[in-house]
C-alpha cells in the first residue's frame, strides 16, 4: 500500500526543472528523480531543501559554467573560489582547509573548491542541497552540497551539438554522442570548447584581458558484465588558459597611487572597466581524472556499490597584485613623505606560483531495497589528499636613504618630485655602497634578490569514515529517517621559505622551515520526520549535525591549530503538487548555528589571507521554489530566499583600515611595544551573502500552424540585495542591490532536432561588481578594487542546436 501511495505522487517536481512534457499535453510537469540520499527517489520523497536544475533549463538559460547556476538557486553564492550556501562557506586561499560547501561530480566529492569549476556539458541535472549533508557526503558538506550528475551512456545512438556566438567575440562549441557497442556495452563521449578574447580593457598591453580558452573531454564506458554486475568507467581531461585576473579600480584615496593611475589615463569609478595591471597575469589549469563504479545486485534486491576515483589538478598562475601598469624596477616617485613602510612610491607587487592536487578516494555502499517497512544505506569511505604549492613574491619600491633597509645606499635624491623615475636601491648596483650588504641572498640577473621571497608549502591528509542512514515507515503516511557518520581525519602540513626577504611586511616571515600536524575524529548526523498530508502534499521537520575537522595555519614563525567546526541545523519544509500536476511549490524555513566557524581574514603578519576560528555564527531564513504550467504553452518559474547570516560571537575580529576610521576598533599594546588592532564583530554580516535573492522566468512555446516547427520566447529576471564582501565589515566593500534581465527568442523542430536562438544577457546593461576588496598592498589608505564580470554588461548572442 505504501508503494501504491508513492506512485500516485510521482509527477511532482521542484522549481526550475525540466520543461513541459510536450506542447499540447496539458502542460503537466514531468517527474524528476534525484540522488540526494544516494538512491533514486522522487523529489517529493526527500526531506531535504534542494534546488534541482535539469538539462533543459541548462539549455534554455544558456548555462555554461557552475557559476551560472547561482541565479537560479537563490541560497547559493559563488565568489571566486568561495562557494556558500545560506551565507556559509570558506574562502579559497587557505590550503589546509577543506570547503564548507562540497561539490560532487557523479558522486565523487572534490577535496578543494578550486577543482569544482567545470564546464556544463552532457549534464543530466544539478542538485543544490541546502544545509548540512555530512552524513552521506562527508566533512566538507557541513553547510551544503552542489552535486553535478552527467548523463550515463545510452544503448540507442544519440548525438547532439551546439554552437554559441556572442557579439563580444566569444565562442562556445559543445557536443556529445552516445550509443551501444554491443548488447551489453554502451559508451559516450562529450566535449566542450570555449574561446573568449576577454572583456576588460588594458592600458598596459591594449586589447582585451580576462579572456579564457578551454578544452574539455569526458568519456564513459558502461557494461553489464553479468545479469547482476554493472560497470561504469569514466575519464575526463580539461585544460583552461585565462588571461588575468586583471581587476579595476573603484576608488583611490592614496595621492601617490592616484597620480600613477591617472597618469595611465584611467579614472577610478563604479563604471570603470579598464584594468591598469601590467597585463602579464595568467591562470593555466590542467585537470584530469578517472573513476570506476561497480554495482552488484543480489537476488534479494540489495545493491553493493564500489566507487573508486583518482583526480589530478594543477594550476600555474601569475597575478599583478598591485594592479599598476608598471613593471618591476619602474616605480614612480610621487612624494617626499614616506609611507608607514618607509616607501616613497607605490609598491609594485607580483605573485606567481604553481599548485598541484592529487586525490584518491574509495567508497563502498550497501543499499537495501524498500520492503514497504524500511530501507537503509551502509557505507565505508576513505580518501587521501596531497597538495604541493610554490608561491613567489616579487616586489619593488623606492625608499628614502637609510630609512628602511639599514644600509647606506648611493645617491638617491632626498627631495622627491612627483613623476621622477627611480628604481629600488636594493636592485641598483649604482645605488648600493657595496654588494656585501646582500651576502646570503640569491642573485637574479646578476643582482641581489633582496625583494624576492619564495615559499614552498604542502598539505597531506587522510580521511576515513563509517556511515549509515535509514528510513522507517511508521505508518502509511509518516516516515522517520536517521543517519550517523563517524570519521577520522589526519592532516600534515608544512612550509619552507626557500628565498627569504629582508623587507618586513612583504615576505613570508622569518621562519626557514615549519611543519605541523593535526588529527581528530567527529560525528555528523541527521534525523527527519516526513508526513504525507495527502496525495499532493508532504511536510517534514529535520535536524542535522555538521562537522568539519581541525587543521592548522602559519602565522609568522608560529603554527596555530584551527579547531573543528560544528553546526546544528533545524529545518521545516513543505512540498506540494498543485493544479492537477501542472504546478509545484516548496517552502522551507531553517535555523543553523555554527561553533568555531572556520573563515579567512587578512593577516597583517603574513600580508595575506589566513584561516581562523571566527567563533559563533548563525544563519536563518525562508526559501521558496515554484513552477507552474499556465495553459498549454506557458511555464512560469520562481525561486526566492531570505537569508540572515550573522556573526554571533567574534570579539577578537579584525578592523578595516585605516583603523582610525573604524569606529569599533580597539588599539592594543603588545609586550614588545608594538601595537595591534581588534574589534568585536558580533552582530556583523557574513561576507558574500545577500539577505534577499530572487529569480523568476517565463517561457512560451507554441507550434507554428500544423507544421513540425515551434516558436519560443523566454525572459528571466534575477535580483539580489546589497552584499558585504569583507569579514571586517568595511563600509567601502558593499555592492549595492541590482537586478539582471535575460531574454531569448527562437524557433525549432518540436522534436528538438534543430533549434535556432537569439539571446541577450543583461538586457538593461546593469553594472555591478562580483567582488570588492580593499587594496592590501597600500592598505594604510582606503583604495578599493573591484572585479567587474563579463555579465556586468549587455551581451547579444546566437545559438544553433542539433540533436539526433
Amino acid at each position: 500500500m505504501k508503494a501504491m501511495h508513492r506512485n500516485r505522487i510521482s509527477a511532482l517536481v521542484t522549481a526550475a526543472l525540466v520543461a513541459p512534457a510536450a506542447i499540447g499535453s496539458g502542460n503537466r510537469l514531468e517527474e524528476v528523480i534525484v540522488t540526494a540520499q544516494k538512491r533514486d527517489q522522487n523529489v517529493l520523497e526527500v526531506p531535504i531543501a534542494m534546488n534541482v536544475i535539469g538539462r533543459d533549463v541548462v539549455d534554455n538559460e544558456f548555462l555554461n559554467s557552475l557559476e551560472d547556476i547561482t541565479r537560479l538557486a537563490p541560497s547559493l553564492t559563488i565568489v571566486s573560489d568561495d562557494i556558500r550556501v545560506r551565507g556559509v562557506g570558506t574562502g579559497g586561499f587557505a590550503l589546509q582547509v577543506e570547503p564548507t560547501v562540497a561539490v560532487a561530480i557523479d558522486g565523487v566529492v572534490l577535496s578543494r573548491t578550486s577543482q569544482a569549476f567545470i564546464d556544463l556539458i552532457d549534464v543530466e541535472r544539478i542538485e543544490v542541497l541546502r544545509g548540512p549533508q555530512g552524513t552521506l557526503f562527508g566533512k566538507n558538506a557541513s553547510a551544503g552540497l552542489v552535486q553535478v550528475v552527467t548523463r550515463a551512456p545510452s544503448q540507442e545512438f544519440t548525438a547532439e551539438a551546439e554552437v554559441q556566438v556572442t557579439g563580444t567575440e566569444a565562442y562556445i562549441a559543445k557536443g556529445a554522442a552516445s550509443g551501444g557497442l554491443s548488447d551489453n556495452t554502451r559508451a559516450s563521449l562529450s566535449g566542450y570548447y570555449e574561446d573568449d578574447e576577454g572583456f576588460s580593457g588594458s592600458v598596459a598591453v591594449g586589447g582585451k584581458r580576462n579572456g579564457v580558452e578551454t578544452y574539455a573531454l569526458r568519456g564513459k564506458l558502461e557494461s553489464d558484465l553479468s545479469d547482476r554486475l554493472n560497470m561504469l568507467l569514466t575519464a575526463y581531461v580539461r585544460e583552461e588558459d585565462k588571461t588575468g585576473p586583471d581587476l579595476q579600480w573603484l576608488s583611490i584615496s592614496d595621492p601617490g597611487l592616484a597620480f600613477v593611475i591617472e597618469r595611465a589615463g584611467v579614472t577610478p569609478s563604479e563604471d570603470n572597466d579598464v584594468a591598469t595591471s601590467d597585463g602579464k597575469g595568467f591562470e593555466d589549469t590542467d585537470d584530469w581524472g578517472t573513476t570506476a563504479e561497480f554495482n552488484f545486485s543480489t537476488e534479494g534486491g540489495y545493491t553493493l556499490t564500489s566507487l573508486t576515483a583518482y583526480l589530478d589538478w594543477k594550476r600555474d598562475s601569475r597575478d599583478d597584485v598591485d594592479e599598476q601598469p608598471l613593471g618591476i624596477r619602474e616605480t614612480i616617485f610621487f612624494s617626499d613623505v614616506p609611507s608607514p613602510f618607509g616607501t616613497v612610491g607605490p609598491v609594485n607587487f607580483q605573485q606567481s606560483g604553481t599548485t598541484t592536487i592529487d586525490q584518491w578516494s574509495q567508497e563502498f555502499r550497501l543499499t537495501s531495497p524498500d520492503n514497504g517497512q524500511y530501507n537503509y544505506i551502509l557505507g565505508l569511505y576513505g580518501q587521501r589528499f596531497e597538495l604541493d604549492d610554490t608561491l613567489r613574491r616579487d616586489f619593488d619600491f623606492c625608499t628614502l636613504p637609510g630609512l628602511l633597509l639599514g644600509f647606506t645606499p648611493g645617491p638617491v635624491s632626498p627631495s622627491l618630485t612627483p613623476g621622477d623615475a627611480c628604481v629600488d636601491p636594493t636592485f641598483s648596483v649604482a645605488s648600493v655602497s657595496t654588494l656585501s650588504d646582500f651576502v646570503g641572498f640569491p642573485q637574479i640577473d646578476g643582482l641581489p634578490a633582496a625583494t624576492i621571497s619564495e615559499i614552498e608549502r604542502y598539505v597531506e591528509s587522510e580521511s576515513y569514515a563509517v556511515f549509515g542512514q535509514g528510513t522507517y515507515h511508521l505508518t502509511d503516511k509518516l516516515d522517520i529517517t536517521g543517519g550517523l557518520r563517524w570519521q577520522y581525519d589526519k592532516t600534515d602540513f608544512g612550509f619552507n621559505v626557500s628565498i627569504p626577504s629582508i623587507v618586513p611586511g612583504f615576505g613570508f616571515g622569518d621562519a626557514v622551515a615549519l611543519d605541523g600536524d593535526v588529527d581528530n575524529d567527529g560525528m555528523s548526523g541527521k534525523l527527519a520526520l516526513q508526513y504525507q498530508v495527502n496525495d499532493e502534499t508532504m511536510v517534514y521537520a529535520s535536524y542535522a549535525r555538521g562537522y568539519k575537522g581541525p587543521t592548522g595555519v602559519f602565522e609568522g614563525a608560529e603554527t596555530e591549530e584551527i579547531d573543528p567546526e560544528t553546526s546544528n541545523n533545524y529545518e521545516i519544509g513543505m512540498k506540494a503538487s498543485l493544479l492537477d500536476g501542472k504546478g509545484f511549490i516548496a517552502l522551507t524555513g531553517f535555523w543553523s548555528e555554527y561553533d568555531n566557524f572556520q573563515e579567512e581574514q587578512f593577516s597583517q603578519v603574513e600580508r595575506t589571507f589566513i584561516l581562523s576560528n571566527v567563533g559563533e555564527v548563525r544563519t536563518r531564513g525562508v526559501e521558496l521554489e515554484s513552477r507552474f504550467g499556465i495553459g498549454d504553452y506557458t511555464t512560469l518559474s520562481a525561486a526566492a530566499a531570505w537569508v540572515d547570516a550573522e556573526i554571533r560571537d567574534f570579539p577578537g575580529g579584525p578592523c578595516f583600515t585605516p583603523a582610525v576610521e573604524d569606529p569599533g576598533c580597539t588599539f592594543n599594546t603588545l609586550p614588545d611595544g608594538g601595537q595591534s588592532t581588534t574589534k568585536d564583530l558580533s552582530g556583523g554580516e557574513l561576507p558574500n551573502s545577500p539577505e534577499f535573492k530572487l529569480y523568476t522566468s517565463a517561457r512560451y512555446e507554441r507550434g507554428i500552424g500544423s507544421s513540425e516547427w515551434q516558436g519560443f520566447g523566454q525572459i528571466s529576471y534575477s535580483w539580489q540585495d546589497d552584499v558585504q564582501f569583507s569579514l571586517n565589515q568595511n563600509p567601502r566593500t558593499v555592492q549595492d542591490a541590482y537586478g539582471i534581465v535575460d531574454a531569448s527568442v527562437g524557433f525549432g523542430r518540436q522534436d528538438g532536432g534543430l533549434q535556432f536562438s537569439l539571446f541577450v544577457k543583461n538586457l538593461l546593461d546593469e553594472n555591478y561588481a562580483s567582488v570588492l576588496f580593499q587594496d592590501f598592498i597600500i592598505n594604510y589608505s582606503p583604495n578599493i578594487i573591484k572585479a567587474g564580470p563579463r555579465e556586468a554588461e549587455r551581451t547579444f548572442g546566437g545559438a544553433i542546436r542539433w540533436k539526433y
